[in-house]
């Protein structure tokens, strides 16, 4: 196998299993669009080549990183411009990671650290955005019409290593420019006076506010103090279910439970629901679930897995408390298929009777058997298309359009 240096551009959608849960059929052909009359074109133009589709992204080689980050920009700009017919914050939007280094040349296919940084750097943009690394930017910053802005050092999943990492400034006013994300700190002011004064006023405030505790105190008022106050939600995760599935039927179901259990809790006022993509990125590093909380900033963590035989699903559903590693809710299901729908509910209303300070005794399905069929029809059309051709999106593409709506 051959190795040499690239540049490799790694771009995906925002938000791409809500599109597809709103209108998979539609999402399908604005995505097949946007990649004809957009992504193809412009990565041609700019001397690269895909080689590799994913359901919701690409990943391309260039020759070099100027080529790869003009391409990235006007990519971007001409994305921007598109589907005027739909409204901004429903239109298809990319994020793009940008890294140059050496990568592993397998046929068509590439491998190596170039490209799982630049897969790692992509999750960094924001949408709409482009995030390179810092060996990129130091083999372009003088020979671009754009700036910069420093992001620093940042430790990203299954890389050892600290990736310096800068996010691109498109708009041409920014050209030539590096801003920094950190501000500087501001330099101490000294003045005798103004220094007493603060002293004074600190003084003054400690002091009254003893007196106000203890008055409340005498008179029956009950004092709560800032640490004791609690936030009125719980926060949780939901991590993607292990699939132990075999055969053809691995892969059937995907996330399917885990995104559908993340769409449903987030109705509920009584919690915060991460998003998918935070919470997807432990699917292939195993993390202790302490570990997990303190990196999302959340109470809980739903975990289990998932097994499909055709006709049965059986679902393992654990709630864990993320302070102490203790499990709160442990639960074994087994559902027809056509039942997908109540099963997800049962779930949902387990874990929110047990987090959300609501008992839910019953949650009603609100989805026909044809939503069932639907859903598992839209499934299958994306299992296709993880092997990218144009039969297998045309196939995927027929399979959407026998969806039973």
């Amino acid at each position: 196998m051959e190795r040499r240096l690239a540049a490799i551009l790694a771009a995906d959608i925002v938000g791409y299993s809500g599109l597809m849960e709103f209108d998979e059929t539609r999402t399908l052909e604005r995505q097949n669009n946007l990649r004809v009359q957009v992504l193809d074109p412009t990565i041609q133009e700019h001397h690269g080549r895909v080689f590799k589709l994913m359901g919701d992204g690409l990943l391309a080689e260039f020759p070099s990183v100027i080529d790869a980050v003009n391409c990235a920009v006007e990519m971007q700009r001409k994305l921007g411009d598109s589907e005027t017919d739909i409204p901004d914050e429903d239109r298809i939007k990319y994020r793009i990671g940008i890294n140059s280094g050496d990568v592993i040349i397998d046929g068509d296919d590439i491998h190596g650290d170039g490209v799982n940084v630049a897969s790692r750097l992509e999750q960094l943009a924001h949408p709409g955005g482009i995030c390179i690394a810092g060996a990129a930017h130091d083999q372009m910053r003088t020979k671009v019409d754009f700036g910069f802005e420093l992001i620093g050092d940042v430790q990203v999943k299954n890389i050892d290593r600290p990736i310096q990492a800068f996010r691109v400034l498109a708009d041409p006013k920014n050209a030539g420019k590096v801003a920094r994300s950190a501000r500087p700190a501001k330099k101490p002011f000294h003045n005798k006076a103004v220094t007493t004064a603060i002293l004074a006023i600190v003084i003054l405030l400690v002091v009254g506010t003893w007196i106000w505790v203890q008055r409340s105190e005498l008179f029956g008022f009950k004092t709560e103090t800032i640490a004791d106050a609690k936030p009125s939600f719980a926060s949780v995760a939901v991590l993607p279910l292990d699939d132990l599935s075999i055969g053809d039927k691995k892969g059937y179901l995907s996330d399917a439970l885990s995104e559908g259990i993340i769409t449903e809790l987030a109705r509920f006022s009584q919690f915060k629901v991460i998003a998918r993509n935070s919470s997807f990125q432990f699917r292939e590093s195993p993390t202790d679930i302490r570990e997990i909380g303190k990196t999302l900033d959340v109470d809980y963590v739903i975990e289990g897995s998932q097994q499909y035989d055709g006709e049965q699903v059986r679902v393992t559903v654990q709630l864990i408390e993320t302070a102490s590693g203790n499990h709160v809710y442990v639960e074994k299901l087994d559902s027809k298929i056509k039942d997908l729908f109540k099963l997800q509910d049962e779930i949902v209303g387990h874990v929110a009777s047990k987090i959300g300070g609501t008992i839910l005794s019953h949650v009603p399905t609100k989805r026909s058997a044809n939503e069932v069929d639907s859903l598992l029809r839209g499934l299958q059309s994306r299992k296709i298309l993880r092997i990218f051709s144009r039969e297998n999106w045309e196939k995927a593409l027929a399979l959407e359009r026998t969806s039973v709506r």
